[in-house]
């Protein structure tokens, strides 16, 4: 038998932004992001989770 197992990895980085409210402070960071201006990576890692299916078929390609 052949199984898939999802692998997800969670990166977390926490910003100080200056903002009138929480919500416009959730607002200027999502454009920074979008942007570029805060880019996640092997150093931002938080969190890994594995999740198997419960059962796969084999497909023509093999995988």
């Amino acid at each position: 038998m052949i199984y898939k197992v999802e692998i997800l990895e969670t990166l977390r980085k926490v910003v100080k932004v200056e903002a009138e409210s929480p919500a416009k402070a959730r607002e200027i960071v999502c454009e920074r992001w979008c942007n570029g201006d805060y880019v996640l990576g092997e150093d931002d890692f938080y969190d890994v989770e594995f999740e198997p299916f419960e059962s796969y078929e084999q497909g023509a390609d093999g995988v």
